[in-house]
């Protein structure tokens, strides 16, 4: 069995471990979002400050301190809102969409059984025109008269009566006078 003092530097050890693996996580964060020169510069810059304005560096550094958290609290708040109102938005317009969709569609049942009516009003009237007109061609045409009508192709047409004009003459008082012949 190991001893209280054993199970205490294990503890230790392995506090100082993870802090250490979280050091290195959050260091390597750091330098793939900000380039290494650049936070060297950063970081000379503000042991510059520390060292040569070490109350107005404390100020910042504690003011910075105190007021990280309030400013991570509303930055997520920030988020949040902002995802709602996206998440918000788009339930708006799906509910607006769904309310639309609702009335389209009693509306294309109304349309079709409307087009369906119309359409079959004109082939109707089509089929029964065509009927009429059928029926008014050969309204005269009946079984009996068929021979009639043979007969009278092949008969050969009436004479035109030959008729000679009369010669008029004028008398010179404007009345015209039938010529003897």
């Amino acid at each position: 069995m190991s001893s209280p003092h054993e199970r205490a530097e294990s503890l230790a050890t392995s506090v100082r471990h993870h802090a250490v693996g979280a050091y290195t996580y959050a260091q390597r964060s750091l330098d793939r979002v900000i380039d290494p020169a650049t936070q060297r510069r950063a970081y000379d810059a503000s042991h510059d400050l520390a060292s040569t304005r070490p109350f107005f560096f404390s100020a910042a550094a504690t003011l910075l301190f105190f007021s990280a958290l309030p400013i991570l609290l509303f930055a997520t708040f920030a988020v949040s809102v902002a995802a709602m109102a996206v998440g918000g938005g788009i339930l708006f317009a799906l509910f607006w969409l769904a309310l639309g969709v609702l009335v389209l569609v009693p509306t294309l049942g109304v349309t079709t059984c409307l087009a369906l009516l119309v359409w079959a009003w004109a082939a109707g009237s089509f089929v029964v025109a065509s009927a009429a007109y059928r029926a008014a061609v050969s309204w005269g045409d009946d079984a009996s008269r068929v021979p009639d009508t043979r007969a009278q192709q092949f008969k050969q047409p009436p004479p035109v009566p030959q008729v000679r004009a009369e010669k008029k003459t004028a008398n010179g008082n404007g009345h015209e006078v039938t010529a003897a012949a």
